[in-house]
């Protein structure tokens, strides 16, 4: 088991002054993401193409972060990344270290947009989170591809374990369900291990094209534990469908189907690229949207459980189309800051 993983170990640097006929196709790379060679048949791929996402990190106060992009496309290829939206000033490469973290840079959102004369592409985002504890925590951008997903046993999963409901699964940097086979039997993961019963997790979301008519949910858990024909705890989810907006805390009591409505609203869906985040300290539930707080609960029956996520699709099976992109989770003790942006 890991208490944490990281995605990026390893930079490498392409030197800048590479000589490189006009033309040609250009790969730039930084980060750990495994052997890309460039086009060596000289063949011109036209547009900015992004090859490898940049990761979601977990540091501790004053460490940097480092993000990094694999892209191609007609040489030259520039780089400008964002953090929260705003260019950032001199970070035109395809890596990006980011000063010494602190408390408040927890949550905030990173992006680079890939360009060359032929157009631009936009990254997908990457979230900070900053640690400032020592137990546990946990952040993902999803980089395997995976049916169910494990990233080394780092989930367990509501079909392989819990047997009544379904897997999880990933593609690279999207997680997401893959089936449901009776109406409450929500495909879901939560991740391993002991963790403190005060705990947060948060994802960002992932829609790939409208999804007008309900219902389709992406789902934070907390307290969550699965055993064989069990799963209780805590569901956060929020509408992806743009006709049917609702957000919603539901209480797992054990057996399928078996579970209860603590608060809802129906005025809140969720679009894609927003925070979803959701907190749970002593019997309060608190639900963020962007940083927004959009709902709260009270409930006292779990007191244990892990963080975690699921997925709903009951109209269509267009489970590919929604999902999240990235997720982060930390207990109290852990106490990652992730921020309210």
């Amino acid at each position: 088991m890991y208490e944490r993983l990281s995605w990026v170990s390893a930079v490498i640097h392409l030197p800048m002054a590479l000589p490189m006929a006009a033309g040609l196709t250009a790969i730039a790379f930084a980060g750990c993401h495994g052997p890309v060679n460039p086009d060596r048949n000289g063949i011109p791929s036209g547009d900015p193409e992004i090859v490898a996402q940049p990761a979601s990190q977990v540091v501790r106060p004053m460490e940097p972060a480092r993000f990094s992009v694999v892209a191609k496309g007609e040489t030259p290829l520039s780089f400008q990344w964002q953090k929260n939206g705003t260019n950032i000033t001199g970070a035109t490469t395809a890596e990006y270290t980011t000063p010494g973290a602190r408390p408040e840079d927890g949550g905030s959102i990173f992006k680079v947009v890939v360009s060359n004369n032929k157009g631009a592409v936009a990254s997908r985002t990457a979230m900070l989170s900053v640690s400032l504890g020592t137990q546990r925590a946990y952040a993902t951008s999803f980089p395997l591809a995976e049916n169910p997903i494990s990233e080394a046993r780092n989930w367990i999963n509501g079909r392989e374990v819990g047997l009544d409901w379904e897997n999880v699964q990933t593609t690279t940097n999207l997680a997401y369900g893959t089936r449901l086979s009776s109406k409450y039997a929500d495909p879901t993961a939560v991740l391993p291990g002991v963790w403190s019963s005060d705990q947060q997790a948060q994802a960002i979301v992932q829609i790939d094209s409208d999804l007008p008519a309900c219902c389709h949910e992406v789902e934070l858990r907390l307290r969550t534990t699965i055993t064989a024909h069990s799963i209780t705890g805590y569901e956060i989810n929020c509408s992806v469908s743009s006709s049917s907006p609702y957000v919603e805390i539901v209480r797992w009591n054990g057996p399928l189907s078996s579970f209860a409505y603590l608060n809802s609203r129906r005025d809140v869906s969720c679009a894609d690229g927003d925070i979803l985040k959701a907190t749970m300290n002593g019997s309060t539930i608190t639900v963020y949207k962007n940083g927004r707080e959009v709902l709260r609960g009270e409930d006292k029956t779990f007191s244990s459980g892990s963080p975690g996520i699921g997925f709903y699709d009951y109209k269509d099976s267009d489970w590919k189309k929604f999902g999240f992109s990235s997720f982060a989770a930390a207990d109290s003790a852990g106490n990652t800051h992730t921020g309210n942006k």
